[in-house]
């Protein structure tokens, strides 16, 4: 023996005394919110978030929702949203650019609200958990492509209720002004959708059904049910066009639902299922093991109102992701932090998972800084077209999808044609059409009440503004459709007033299945 120490820290060991300081995960959160927003402001707006965008303007302007901006989802959407894009046009800046502000600054709030819960929630945890925990809610807060769906607002709003619940049930409170706040921003979250009262309720019982039913008197419980009360009068009040819309609308709707198959791929339901087996871990734990239910109820609620709009769209399942995500982490990690092990093994295996946690969603963030760059291909092809039209001109496109024409139509600055984003209607008032033989098109007599409305305000507003630009899908596949041989132009000439009306067009390109057509020189018409 010669006497002489070696203070070197074995590798885990240094990992892990890293994971513990605090300022390392603020630094890793700053990186991570830096690189998201910047993948953020080169990206392409989502096609459903540049149609609200656009309605909101069309509201400012003048127009009545529902009448001329037709949408199926309830006002509130277009309520949230019209204070940017008034500021943006106040300033002078991009629209788009000025609403993705006002969410940032939202998201920023919403993190800090989190931030504040997670320390009170799991003060006697590492900071290592604490830390990775944050860093994980706002990499889901930030949804790529999905970025200002509603969805994703509704997350913003109200994640830091369902965290503050999630204390409750383990036996940590707020303060009462601190649980107002964050239940008047989940009322207003929650409303945006009906199916988001699911996962509300469930976690609502779950709390009476732990604590006793004294819970549903609690502050934030009685906020958040008149944030909700409060918006259904406003609906009647503001918009009493929307109940005829809606009703009209459930019945067409369901041509574009998913086979069960395509619902139990989703990434969402995945995530649900191995946080459902990660749950058995809780047993081991004390503590947070009700705070960790109760936001697996809240997913599971989740999960189930995307499968109840049964689409499969991946923004229907960011709720129950991000929070599957959650119960995943917390689930491993206080089993890892278990109270009444002396051993080392936890504690540094801890530590490690979470720098684990943190290289996994820094290469995540990374991959969504390269994708922002990508930009959809029959918007870069139709762009150049729409941009060499004259100052003021309008353009109107007739598709069952709206990629063609949002967000196109708010980059390229020329003016809507027409109340619908899309004829998205119309697969769903001719279910089970056939691939083979010629389109059953429904002549006047046998149209129903949906049907004639859409036909005659599309041709309506076609009339009325003329579009100097016409785009027509004429791919073989059309969404909601699929094979079957519907034409546009076809169904709409029945009507003799849009067959005089697209005499006036030339074709003058062919852009990847769409006919773009240009009204010719009689503009006076």
């Amino acid at each position: 023996m010669t006497g002489r120490r070696d203070d070197a820290m074995p590798p885990m060991r240094w990992l892990a005394a890293l994971a513990e300081r605090p300022v390392l995960w603020w630094i890793l959160l700053a990186a991570l919110v830096a690189t998201e927003a910047a993948a953020l402001f080169r990206s392409v707006a989502n096609h459903d978030v540049a149609w609200i965008i656009h309605g909101a303007g069309r509201w400012l302007e003048g127009g009545r929702l529902y009448r001329d901006i037709v949408e199926i989802n309830p006002p509130l959407i277009f309520y949230l949203t019209t204070p940017a894009v008034w500021l943006a046009r106040a300033l002078g800046l991009p629209e788009i650019d000025v609403f993705r502000g006002f969410l940032l600054v939202l998201i920023l709030g919403s993190l800090l609200a989190c931030r504040v819960l997670i320390e009170r929630i799991f003060a006697g945890r590492s900071a290592a958990m604490r830390g990775s925990l944050l860093l994980l809610i706002a990499f889901i807060v930030f949804p790529g492509a999905d970025f200002g769906q509603r969805e994703h607002i509704m997350m913003v709003l109200a994640f830091p209720w369902f965290i503050a619940a999630a204390g409750r049930a383990a036996g940590r409170t707020t303060g009462p002004r601190t649980a107002i706040l964050i239940a008047l921003a989940a009322g207003v979250g929650l409303a945006l959708k009906p199916f988001f009262l699911l996962p509300w309720i469930g976690v609502e019982l779950y709390l009476a059904l732990a604590l006793g039913w004294r819970e549903l008197r609690r502050i934030d419980t009685l906020c958040v049910a008149g944030m909700l009360l409060l918006y259904a009068v406003a609906v009647l009040l503001l918009a009493p066009e929307y109940p005829p819309l809606a009703r009209m609308a459930s019945g067409v709707y369901g041509a574009y639902d998913r086979p069960l198959a395509a619902l139990l791929r989703r990434d969402g339901t995945i995530v649900w299922v191995i946080a459902a087996a990660a749950l058995p871990l809780l047993r081991f734990v004390a503590g947070e093991r009700r705070a960790v239910l109760a936001l697996f109820i809240a997913a599971t609620g989740f999960l189930a109102g995307a499968f109840y709009q049964h689409k499969g769209w991946d923004y229907h399942f960011l709720p129950a992701l991000g929070l599957g995500l959650m119960v995943i982490h917390l689930s491993l990690f206080l089993f890892a932090e278990r109270p009444g092990s002396a051993r080392v093994l936890p504690s540094v295996l801890s530590r490690f998972l979470a720098l684990c946690v943190a290289l996994l969603i820094g290469v995540a963030a990374l991959g969504d800084f390269r994708d922002s760059a990508a930009i959809p291909a029959d918007y870069l092809d139709l762009l150049p077209i729409v941009r060499a039209q004259p100052s003021g001109a309008t353009i109107a496109v007739l598709s069952t999808s709206i990629y063609y024409a949002f967000p196109l139509v708010n980059y390229s600055g020329v003016r809507w044609g027409l109340r619908f984003n899309a004829l998205w209607m119309l697969p769903g008032l001719y279910p089970g059409v056939s691939a083979t033989g010629p389109f059953p098109y429904h002549d006047r007599r046998s149209m129903g009440e949906f049907e004639r409305y859409a036909a005659d305000a599309t041709v309506d507003d076609l009339l009325a503004s003329r579009p100097d630009l016409l785009v027509v899908d004429r791919h073989s596949r059309k969404q909601g459709f699929g094979d079957a041989p519907f034409d546009f132009l076809d169904y709409f000439s029945r009507d003799p007033r849009f067959a005089a009306f697209i005499r006036d067009y030339d074709s003058i390109a062919t852009v990847k299945g769409l006919l773009v057509l240009r009204r010719g020189s009689d503009r006076s018409r």
